[in-house]
């Protein structure tokens, strides 16, 4: 019990540090495809800057990716030399939705840091979700599960480390 508190203060300070917003300043390229013939494989696409320049290549299944993914950054950290984290969810819907979390820490010396992608089933089907949170010099992956209860509202039903980083202010360890 004394576990999941610490976890929901740690969550909740993080949260109230670090903002959270759909991207302006980077965006992701589209898929062009043709209809005529049915594409399968993998693609690519990339993370660009306003000014159209490609600083990270995601492969995407042509088949299940409709040009909707996300791209949001964190402008504040408690991290050391971090100047932005940047988040990009990707999107791959054939039956049920699969979610595709790739994270990369950008230094203030403009060093891409790249964090293991977060793979997650569909939600409706799993209820359950992973996020990284990032505390002073560590990084955590939590995992979090969650029930329907009786009257059909989503409840938290538990919440783990997965998996724990330390940043060194350049790398992650």
């Amino acid at each position: 019990m004394k576990k999941i508190i610490f976890l929901i203060v740690v969550i909740l300070i993080n949260n109230l540090y670090s903002q959270v917003n759909v991207s302006k300043e980077y965006s992701l390229t589209k898929v062009s495809r043709n209809y005529e013939k049915l594409e399968e494989g993998t693609k690519p696409i990339f993370l660009v800057d306003n000014f159209g320049v490609k600083h990270q290549k995601i492969d995407i299944y042509l088949e299940t990716y409709e040009n909707d993914g996300v791209v949001k950054i964190k402008t504040k950290s408690l991290l050391k030399n971090v100047s932005k984290i940047i988040e990009v969810e990707i999107y791959q819907c054939a039956c049920y939705c699969d979610t595709y979390t790739y994270v990369w820490i950008l230094t203030n010396n403009e060093k891409w840091v790249s964090l293991p992608v977060i793979e997650e089933e569909d939600y409706e089907l799993t209820l359950m979700s992973r996020e990284y949170v990032f505390e002073k010099n560590k990084i955590k992956l939590l995992e979090y599960k969650d029930e329907l209860n009786n009257s059909k509202e989503i409840k938290r039903k538990s919440s783990k480390v997965i998996k724990e980083y330390i940043w060194d202010g350049e790398s992650i360890k």
